[in-house]
């Protein structure tokens, strides 16, 4: 199983991730979820903190990523949305 490491800026690293979802570079989509992976992880009282908002934002991002055609990047969504504790 995969250790998800604890991000060294995790509040910076919340809100590139937050943009790099929204790029239509695969690649950054797929570090992306892995960030809010780790962050869930490590650092859930960041995400629940700011509100549900942006969490529903994140989680709607995500849901347009689910929709890709790269079996790795939806994959890797579907790891961020079941392996967290948001």
């Amino acid at each position: 199983m995969e250790q998800l490491l604890p991000l060294d800026s995790p509040e910076e690293s919340v809100k590139a991730a937050g943009e790099d979802l929204k790029s239509s570079d695969w690649s950054r989509q797929f570090e992306a979820c892995n960030t809010l992976r780790r962050a869930c992880a490590h650092h859930a009282e960041l995400l629940t903190g700011k509100g549900i908002s942006q969490v529903h934002a994140l989680a709607l991002d995500m849901i347009k990523i689910a929709e890709s055609l790269r079996s790795s990047l939806i994959k890797n969504c579907i790891l961020a949305f079941a392996g967290t504790k948001c």
